[in-house]
């Protein structure tokens, strides 16, 4: 079998050379065993590093330093001229555990790919719908976080409607166990802050530009300096429940399980919600079935309200980008699977 790959660099700042040389030939013997065992295809891969240098001063000293420094892995997967796969991954460092958890995911993206998939059941209104951990937090970040971003929540005329109440079991924390003081205007961050509480709203983010509405939590970020600082979301814990997984999914006797969206889009002013969802398998029995074809997901917020959530045990982290009016931050959650009962009715 003939097999091509091109490894090519978008960015490229040597800030532990020997490291980057090492893991780069891991991930060329990697990516050359993958291809060479699996498919023909070519396959791109970008390397950028981020780094993030901030200092901080108030009027005559020295406020606080700052330095972020991330890893973006992004790869198109070609065949024929074709492209099959595209994605990325945020990485807080490079190694040879990390290239190799990038390589497994490259793996399963190619085998869902070729996977023969099933179309959707017709009777989605009894399905319940479980995303896994990765999912749940993508999930929480687009659909709930943005919305309690103040510049977001107060321009919102949904904030004028009946009492904001979720399913009792929901609790979140923002900012959760970070080790930045200060925010991008030189603000304190307040740490660990509740957002929801037992399914109750109790706190919104919020910067320097939008605290006559809201107490400056601190959250004022911005990518660069050629950018402006508005709220942002930073860090999102959600609170995991006392019941595995496997437990939970037993359970089931009818249901889809979401392995992966994709970015989710928010309408502020009508609750509007969109997410496509890429890799999802059917449940039955409590058993999982078969692959099923790519769908959405579309949701109203205030349709939330009613809706059970069952949270499993299982607690992961997941780094990402967030795009917000043009400037893209790394944002990091950690959240459990989850369960939603009567959310059958929203895919299509």
């Amino acid at each position: 079998m003939t097999c091509r790959y091109l490894l090519c660099f978008s960015l490229y700042i040597a800030i532990y050379p020997g490291i980057f040389v090492y893991s780069i030939n891991v991930l060329i013997k990697l990516l050359h065993k993958l291809i060479e065992q699996t498919f023909h295809f070519e396959t791109k891969i970008a390397i950028e590093t981020v780094s993030n240098k901030k200092i901080l001063y108030d009027s005559d000293s020295l406020t606080g330093l700052q330095d972020e420094v991330y890893y973006i892995i992004s790869y198109n997967i070609d065949q024929f001229g074709i492209n099959l796969i595209s994605d990325f991954h945020v990485l807080e460092r490079i190694n040879k555990d990390s290239i190799h958890r990038v390589l497994v995911k490259i793996k399963n993206e190619i085998n869902w790919f070729f996977s023969t998939k099933k179309s959707l059941p017709k009777d989605l209104d009894s399905y319940k719908v479980a995303f896994n951990s990765y999912s749940s937090g993508l999930f929480s970040h687009e659909f709930l976080g943005h919305f309690l971003e103040t510049d977001h929540f107060f321009r919102s005329p949904l904030n004028r409607e009946k009492e904001w109440n979720f399913s009792r079991h929901l609790t979140i924390f923002e900012n959760f166990h970070i080790p930045e003081t200060f925010d991008d205007n030189g603000d304190p961050i307040t740490k660990n802050i509740p957002l929801i509480r037992n399914g109750e709203i109790l706190h919104l983010l919020s910067s320097r530009l939008d605290q006559q509405h809201s107490h400056n939590t601190g959250n004022g970020r911005r990518e660069n300096l050629r950018m402006p600082v508005i709220t942002r979301m930073r860090s999102m814990f959600v609170q995991p429940g006392k019941t595995s997984e496997e437990k939970h999914i037993e359970s089931i006797n009818k249901g889809i399980y979401i392995h992966k969206i994709g970015m989710g889009e928010v309408n502020i002013f009508t609750g509007d919600f969109s997410v496509e969802v890429s890799h999802a398998s059917l449940i039955e029995a409590g058993q999982f079935t078969a692959s099923i074809e790519p769908f959405h997901l579309y949701l109203d917020i205030r349709h939330f309200f009613d809706k059970e959530i069952v949270f499993c045990s299982n607690s992961n982290e997941y780094h990402s980008l967030c795009g917000k009016k043009g400037a893209t931050v790394k944002v990091k959650y950690i959240s459990p699977s989850i369960i939603i009962e009567g959310l059958g009715n929203a895919i299509q």
